[in-house]
């Protein structure tokens, strides 16, 4: 899968206070000789750097 959306819900008095959101990325082994799953990257996301919303609408997507 290259693209995914994810849906993270918290509360915040400011968004410029808060620390990047941290997202390990790993491989899904489905194989039966290999299946423990590796560990592919990390990415850092600052909040202010990030897609959000104060409603229900979806935003748009930001490449990172």
């Amino acid at each position: 899968m290259f693209y995914t959306c994810m849906e993270l819900y918290f509360e915040a008095n400011s968004i410029e206070s808060m620390p990047p959101f941290v997202i390990d990325i790993w491989d899904k082994d489905d194989d039966l000789t290999d299946s423990t799953d590796d560990y592919i990257s990390r990415a850092l996301i600052p909040v202010s750097e990030s897609s959000y919303s104060t409603d229900d609408k979806v935003p748009r997507p930001v490449w990172h």
